[in-house]
């Protein structure tokens, strides 16, 4: 599991079990575990197809880890960053084909990061993701430039139908 932040995160799977993080933070050790059998029947979509590469950008380690996790066992290739500022040098560098953006981040704002990567001619989809409960918090994301919006915490079902609608892809033939 790649390590982009100041705490530890392990993860590990089990086909009978499912998945456990942990990971310490500011004195604190947190445990998630997600139960699953079959990760592809857990979470419609099935297999990204090949060379699929997603970009996650959120502040929260435990996000970061149990998405970068799913969607790698899913076959993408998946970019972790928890600052705007650094999903900015990678959006334009290594060409994501989407972008989750949380829309609170500590360093700059999720809409402006959007924005900034809309008029820099950045043109892969980008979905604003926000636990913000805030009246108009939808419009302010779809207006900044974000192509769809999904709020915290997440459906993994409906956000794997977000990611799939906005990729376009259509799953492989078995």
């Amino acid at each position: 599991m790649r390590k982009d932040f100041n705490s530890t995160t392990m993860a590990g799977t089990s086909t009978q079990a499912g998945i456990l993080c942990m990971w310490i933070q500011k004195g604190h050790i947190a445990r998630l575990l997600i139960p699953m059998r079959n990760i592809d029947q857990q979470t419609p979509g099935g297999r990204f197809p090949t060379g699929t590469k997603l970009l996650i950008v959120d502040d929260a380690p435990e996000i970061r880890a149990v998405l970068e996790f799913l969607f790698t066992q899913q076959g993408a290739e998946v970019l972790v960053i928890d600052s705007a500022a650094s999903a900015i040098q990678i959006a334009l560098t290594e060409h994501p084909d989407l972008i989750l953006m949380d829309m609170q981040l500590p360093d700059m704002d999720g809409c402006k990061a959007t924005q900034f990567l809309k008029r820099q001619g950045f043109q892969a989809a980008i979905i604003a993701i926000t636990g913000s409960v805030q009246d108009g918090e939808r419009e302010r994301c779809l207006l900044a430039g974000c192509a769809d919006f999904v709020r915290k915490p997440f459906d993994l079902a409906h956000l794997r139908s977000v990611i799939d609608r906005h990729l376009a892809f259509k799953r492989p033939n078995p």
